[in-house]
């Protein structure tokens, strides 16, 4: 897998406290097996993330002391993109570091710094993030990961066809989260960067199942329209 803290763009800086206001940029991208592809997992931005720091200030991590709210929140994603990596190898694969990233959440309650609580205006701070990956409720989100990219992706080369009806499998599970709550973090995540990927692989596909895609795509994703669409020209 390829994790990547893309920037961490500050946008203020005090000399005297060492107090930092940043935007954080996290990426994950995930191989699919024999190929040179790689699909993107996560594409998070983080802009509530403040902290202080002073050069050689040491950086000191535990499970049961959270410490700064740098530390914490670098943990925090590295448990996020773990569980999501996990899940999509194995069924339900990511459990404990969401577990652990949720524990992050709960003993980060003590710390001023934003990101961590529910009652901000931020819907998709850490917070949310974590319950969504952990409550009950949402756990067909592990079986979209596992069925797209395990079963999907990975089979892409070997057996095409199967991998693209496991690959629509996993979009009306996805679809079903979203009629049960709408605006569900863990949908939205996993949508991100989706579209130019759905296209690429049902492109090819034949008339009936470009249509049946293309209707499943656009009900799961309406702010995609105009790119899902272009499935329907057919071969690229």
């Amino acid at each position: 897998m390829f994790i990547r803290v893309r920037t961490i763009d500050i946008q203020e800086y005090n000399q005297g406290t060492g107090q930092i206001k940043a935007y954080l940029s996290v990426q994950l991208r995930r191989p699919c097996f024999k190929s040179t592809y790689s699909s993107t997992m996560l594409n998070i931005i983080d802009k509530d993330f403040t902290f202080r720091y002073i050069k050689n200030d040491p950086l000191e991590y535990n499970d049961n002391s959270i410490g700064t709210n740098l530390t914490a929140t670098i943990a925090f994603y590295a448990y996020i993109i773990l569980g999501n990596y996990m899940d999509s190898g194995y069924p339900r694969g990511g459990e404990v570091f969401f577990e652990r990233a949720q524990n992050i959440v709960m003993q980060a309650q003590s710390l001023n710094e934003q990101g961590w609580r529910p009652s901000e205006k931020n819907e998709r701070n850490r917070y949310w993030i974590a319950e969504n990956y952990n409550n009950g409720n949402y756990q067909a989100i592990h079986e979209v990961l596992y069925r797209y990219f395990r079963l999907g992706m990975d089979m892409m080369y070997d057996n095409p066809d199967q991998a693209s009806v496991n690959i629509l499998q996993a979009i009306t599970q996805l679809n079903g989260l979203k009629k049960m709550r709408n605006n569900l973090v863990c949908v939205q995540l996993f949508l991100e960067s989706r579209a130019d990927e759905l296209v690429n692989i049902f492109q090819p596909a034949p008339q009936e199942e470009r249509q049946k895609a293309v209707d499943l795509f656009v009900e799961v994703d309406p702010s995609n329209v105009a790119q899902y669409r272009k499935i329907m020209s057919g071969s690229r």
